[in-house]
């Protein structure tokens, strides 16, 4: 059987052989989706951490939001993420560029369209000391495919077939494009089987076999990890690392500068400046795969006419959003992912800002004189994106009260159907278009896995199945173009922007490297003398 590099951009049907060594290192406080693996090829892995002296063996970052659970699957959110990549490991890794690399497989081959091996690392070591074997992979892999949020990353696959305790052949019941991105993703991080199998086991801490080890998760208020010196890629550079979350953007900032932190993620937009300007901090801004979006729950009235919905995508000055909430770091959002994710439709425009157009379509609908609703949100940027929204919509005859939750609850308000409209975020990592439109927008995926607004258009979701099955590349970049622009035309969310990301430090921390999805790695941070 051929084996071949995987290319950055995967295509459905290459087969992968590769091998690396070393170790490595959220966005948005409220974004879905995160990036995963541990960095063999970064700038940050480039010596050993038992070659640096290290100077502070603590490195303490700042997040807007909390994690939400210690278990991958319960959690489909950006910050959860973080803390699950550095945790646990994935069969596979994905690198800032986008290539996909062995992680926990020591290489795979694709058999035929419908069957994968993979030939498992020996000699990985949980934080128990237990040895990894195919049993814990094919656990986890089964486990995955009973949880609603997860199992769509891998839901082809219709048996794990143990050939020896470090190999294992994965069977599909039908050809899946997305299959090899998605198992980098941290929902398919592989647990011990031993321990996740105890009926009394809680997940109130977590045995992986990732570069670092939890140590405690005191909830609102922060999470610590430690080193963890038996890594099989060798000990990294951070000898604990504690995550705080601090929910308003200028208090990060103003802790950041006091000293108080090494690192803020998601520098709100209007302190970029700011830490740019500040010769005690290094700043990194980069266009990341995020977009912010309006959406409406769409069995709720009046939110279930299309002419309400495309009245209000008219309404939103988005130029207004990007100007006055992001100070111009991002753009107006014309399709619904981010411009930098393959298959991306540039030729679409979206909707412009036209009050007289959306006054019509409101009359069209029987609302001439508007109604009352709720927008739902978590963060300060948000919130104020959700003022400009609400100053908007009174224009047409829409009374908006802003309905300003912590990101816990806020999140279980969107996955109960509890809002009427929503702000939000989502960040394609594995950069497969799969991954921004199946969960969103296919019938299947009402609710907490992602399709928080219900919507549903069968021919969406005939040509979204028929794009996550086909073996031509080319054929799924169209169908994709095709799939959104017929969602837009639908107008299930109002696209606002697709932002940039904006990191910042101490100027003397070392190891670190940005990843374009927002979700980096901390784990090969250090100080040097």
């Amino acid at each position: 059987m051929k084996k071949t590099k995987l290319l950055a951009m995967l295509l459905a049907g290459t087969m992968v052989v590769s091998a690396f060594a070393g170790c490595s290192s959220s966005g948005d406080a409220d974004s879905d989706n995160a990036n995963t693996g541990s960095n063999p090829d970064s700038s940050a892995s480039t010596d050993s951490g038992k070659d640096s002296k290290v100077t502070k063996d603590e490195i303490v970052i700042l997040q807007g939001a909390d994690i939400k659970s210690l278990d991958p699957v319960v959690s489909n959110e950006a910050n959860t993420h973080v803390i699950l990549r550095h945790m646990y490991n994935r069969l596979l890794y994905m690198d800032p560029q986008g290539n996909l690399h062995p992680e926990l497989a020591e290489e795979w081959e694709q058999v035929s369209p419908t069957e994968y091996h993979f030939k498992l690392r020996q000699g990985v070591k949980f934080h128990n000391g237990d040895e990894l074997t195919a049993e814990d992979v094919k656990f986890t892999l089964e486990r995955c495919l009973e949880s609603p949020r997860i199992a769509m990353k891998i839901e082809a696959i219709s048996e794990v077939v143990i050939d020896n305790d470090y190999e294992i052949t994965l069977k599909l019941s039908e050809p899946f494009a997305p299959l090899i991105p998605n198992l980098a993703h941290p929902g398919v991080s592989i647990l011990n089987k031993k321990i996740v199998s105890d009926p009394n086991y809680k997940f109130d801490t977590a045995v992986g076999t990732g570069s670092m080890k939890f140590v405690e998760w005191v909830p609102n208020d922060h999470y610590t990890l430690e080193r963890y010196e038996d890594y099989f890629e060798g000990p990294c550079k951070t000898g604990k690392l504690t995550c705080r979350v601090i929910p308003e953007g200028s208090s990060r900032t103003i802790a950041l500068e006091n000293g108080e932190a090494d690192l803020v993620i998601s520098v709100d937009a209007v302190d970029i400046n700011r830490v740019t300007e500040n010769a005690n901090l290094h700043t990194e801004t980069f266009t990341g795969n995020t977009l912010d979006f309006l959406a409406f729950n769409m069995k709720q009235k009046p939110f279930d006419d299309i002419r309400v919905r495309q009245a209000i995508n008219y309404a939103i000055n988005k130029e207004n959003i990007v100007d006055v909430v992001l100070e111009g770091y991002g753009v107006v959002a014309t399709s619904v992912y981010a411009p930098t994710v393959r298959g991306f439709n540039e030729e679409l425009t979206g909707y412009e800002y036209n009050l007289e157009k959306a006054k019509e379509l409101m009359k069209e609908a029987g609302y001439e004189n508007g109604f009352s609703t709720q927008v739902y949100t978590s963060g300060e940027a948000r919130n104020r994106t959700a003022q400009l929204i609400q100053d908007n919509l009174a224009q047409i005859g829409i009374e908006v009260e802003i309905m300003l939750m912590d990101s816990g609850a806020f999140l279980d308000a969107m996955d109960n159907g509890q809002c009427p409209m929503y702000i939000y975020g989502w960040n394609c990592n594995s950069m497969d278009p799969d991954e921004c439109i199946y969960p969103l927008f296919h019938t299947d995926c009402w609710g907490a896995t992602g399709n928080r607004g219900f919507y549903s258009n069968p021919k969406v979701d005939e040509l979204i199945i028929k794009a996550r099955t086909s073996t031509d590349d080319n054929e799924r970049m169209a169908l994709y173009k095709e799939i959104q622009a017929m969602i837009m035309e639908d107008a299930p969310w109002a696209a606002l922007d697709a932002k940039s990301s904006c990191v910042s430090m101490n100027k003397d921390l070392k190891g670190f490297e940005v990843f374009p999805s927002g979700a980096h790695w901390y784990n090969n941070l250090y100080y040097e003398n």
